[in-house]
């Protein structure tokens, strides 16, 4: 796949979750059926995620590591 087509494929599936959840502002518990259909989305989105990450040559896990560090820092957790 190309790049582009790659990241709106993403972008597309993002929408999907985007789209399952619209309407449930406030709500605090959702069906099952939608808990599904989100996890399909996740899916998806997972999928191209590590399509983009395999042609960049990426490494998914060390970036989210580096991350994680990176955003402790910057949001550091206080304890009450």
């Amino acid at each position: 796949m190309i790049l582009d087509s790659v990241t709106l494929a993403l972008s597309s599936e993002v929408g999907e979750i985007a789209t399952l959840l619209r309407w449930k502002k406030g709500k605090t518990t959702l069906s099952r059926k939608t808990i599904k259909q989100i996890g399909s989305e996740i899916a998806d989105v997972y999928i191209f995620l590590s399509i983009l990450s395999y042609q960049l040559n990426i490494d998914i896990e060390s970036c989210v590591i580096d991350k994680l560090k990176i955003n402790n820092q910057r949001f550091p957790v206080e304890d009450e």
